[in-house]
């Protein structure tokens, strides 16, 4: 729900500011991402983005539904070179 909504977010993210600065909040990926990003610069808090590297993902940044072929990647060489991207391009 709070990926779809920003109220639910601010309380989120205030929550999170009052218990623990230290905290990093992890979102799905599909989430607004800049919305997001301000959110955490307005309270003081760090946001991550999570991330699947033996997942396919849409244009929209959700998940590709395991029902499609192609969802699921399992070379592990193409797994670990898209985990390092992740990681280095944060993406």
């Amino acid at each position: 729900m709070a990926a779809a909504n920003q109220k639910i977010s601010e309380a989120i993210a205030e929550a999170v500011a009052r218990v623990d600065r230290e905290i990093i909040l992890v979102v799905l990926a599909s989430s607004r991402k800049e919305s997001l990003l301000e959110i955490g610069k307005r309270y003081g808090i760090r946001i991550a983005f999570e991330a699947f590297p033996d997942r396919a993902y849409g244009n929209d940044g959700s998940l590709v539904s395991r029902r499609q072929t192609g969802a699921v990647i399992h070379d592990h060489e193409v797994v670990a070179k898209r985990a390092l991207k992740m990681a280095l391009e944060a993406r």
